[in-house]
């Protein structure tokens, strides 16, 4: 038997045929499935409902109705893709088939409208988010089976939310499930009494528990002052090709408050042929960090800038006071003050001229 699944996705778009009869616009759009749910199902449930509370359903009660076919495009019996597809595209597809249509055409659904229009979207589901209906919003693949690809479609989504499922598929056959302990319990897992990791990833295969990532995000000071060096150098464009799908610039942005619109997330062929980049051992070496952490590789990179630019700055700065030197020694001889040519005021003007190569020397070492 099915488990009854319900998704939820929230979208603030702009819909004109959905707005009130005041001509107020529509802040929120919820869009509730249930699993093979039609006409007997909610029959059925009504009876059930009239029977015990006196009541019936609130859903059939709502003063607008309608009715949809989502039926398959090549079965007389319609499995959650072909459905799902055709709930979140209006085009009805294949069986197995995500997101595209019969002939294998991507097609656009409601949700992503709602992304590109500027809406904020997420999905909520009691199965995995791979699974074939949740994936109808997000997903282009022509068949349901391959959850790794659709996991990767809902990482690029660029959706705001997505939670209660956690993430399943198969590996030589055997079906593997990963999520927290609540969704393994859910999905009927039977999980050793005292394990209680709340901040983990649970993975269970063929219905057994078989091991417990217990994962932390914390705050470190020393990866946040690394972000906020690398984001805050004007003339440095950080590339994030980080294979943690956590790490996402909403995360990025909310958890160590950095500004990632200096950062670029490349997609996911960019990020692998960026990765696949090896550097010339014949290079010279440049820097040498002695600590494996965020902040010393981008001291190592400002910090190398900041010096060449110090440099230059305390090179032209001293070329200038050396010019200048020469020039009021000139003048002075011509015009005969030779005597203010004394050791004591030339030490003094070198003093002078010193204190901007200092102040130069000074904001290198601090940058």
């Amino acid at each position: 038997m099915k488990l009854l699944k319900y998704i939820f996705f929230t979208a603030a778009i702009l819909m004109s045929s959905l707005a009130l009869y005041a001509g107020e616009t529509v802040k929120y759009v919820f869009l509730f499935i249930g699993d093979g749910m039609s006409i007997p199902q909610r029959m059925t449930a009504e009876e059930f409902s009239r029977i015990n509370t006196g009541k019936g359903l609130a859903m059939n009660s709502m003063p607008h109705q309608a009715l949809t076919i989502t039926r398959s495009k090549n079965s007389f019996i319609t499995d959650s893709a072909a459905s799902g597809t055709a709930i979140a595209c209006g085009v009805k597809t294949n069986n197995g088939a995500i997101g595209v249509g019969a002939d294998g055409s991507r097609l656009q659904s409601i949700a992503e409208v709602a992304r590109d229009s500027g809406r904020k979207v997420g999905i909520l589901t009691s199965v995995t988010l791979n699974h074939a209906t949740p994936a109808s919003f997000y997903g282009h693949n022509p068949s349901r089976g391959n959850y790794y690809e659709l996991g990767l479609d809902m990482i690029a989504s660029g959706f705001d939310f997505f939670g209660g499922g956690g993430i399943g598929g198969e590996i030589q056959g055997e079906p593997v499930l990963l999520g927290s302990l609540h969704f393994l319990q859910d999905m009927g897992v039977e999980i050793p009494e005292g394990t209680m990791v709340n901040q983990a990833v649970y993975v269970a295969i063929d219905g057994q528990l078989s091991a417990v990532y217990a994962i932390s995000y914390a705050k470190m000071r020393s990866s946040a002052a690394g972000l906020v060096t690398l984001c805050g150098y004007s003339r440095l464009t950080p590339v994030v090709l980080c294979s943690d799908f956590m790490l996402t610039e909403s995360f990025l942005g909310a958890k160590f408050e950095v500004k990632t619109k200096r950062m670029v997330f490349p997609d996911r062929e960019t990020a692998a042929q960026l990765n696949a980049v090896k550097p010339d051992p014949e290079l010279p070496v440049l820097a040498m960090t002695t600590r494996e952490e965020l902040i010393s590789s981008a001291y190592a990179v400002t910090g190398a800038r900041a010096l060449r630019t110090s440099t230059r700055l305390g090179v032209i700065i001293h070329l200038l006071g050396g010019i200048l030197g020469m020039l009021i020694m000139l003048v002075l001889a011509i015009l005969g003050n030779t005597e203010l040519l004394t050791p004591t005021n030339i030490l003094l003007y070198q003093l002078i001229w010193s204190v901007p190569g200092l102040l130069v020397t000074e904001w290198a070492r601090i940058v």
